[in-house]
This record gives C-alpha cells, sequence and structure tokens, in this order.
C-alpha cells in the first residue's frame, strides 16, 4: 500500500507519471491493519518497494521502477 503518491511528468511525454512510496510496516497477523508501534522514520529499509508508474493514457500505468533504475 502507498504511503505517499507524486505526480510529474518524468519522461517529458505530457502525461502525469506517478512515484508511489510504500512505507509504513503492516501486521502479519492482520494483513488489512497497521502496526500501532512507533516505526524510525529514518529506517530505509522498513517499508514496502517504491515504484515508478509510466501514464500510457487511458487510465494505463506502467511500472518502470526497474528499468529507471530505481529497484
Amino acid at each position: 500500500m502507498a504511503y505517499s503518491l507524486s505526480a510529474a511528468d518524468y519522461d517529458q511525454d505530457g502525461d502525469l507519471d506517478l512515484h508511489a512510496s510504500c512505507y509504513t510496516q503492516r501486521s502479519n497477523a492482520n494483513r488489512h491493519s497497521f502496526v500501532a508501534r512507533p516505526v524510525p522514520y529514518h529506517d530505509a529499509g522498513n517499508g514496502g518497494r517504491n515504484e515508478l508508474l509510466r501514464n500510457e493514457g487511458g487510465l494505463r500505468f506502467r511500472n518502470v521502477t526497474r528499468m529507471a533504475g530505481l529497484d
């Protein structure tokens, strides 16, 4: 699940692309609830994978994270 979402035209094609930042840890017991304990914000290894999504038009997006060197 994305913690924040940014929109920008990274490939300069005139369409807004998306960068999803996945940061919040989840409980193993209940995958739909968030952990109630505090998590250090500075620990870059405690969240999910971030994704760069290229706008293909027609409400379609392609995951280009690896191609952009962001994996």
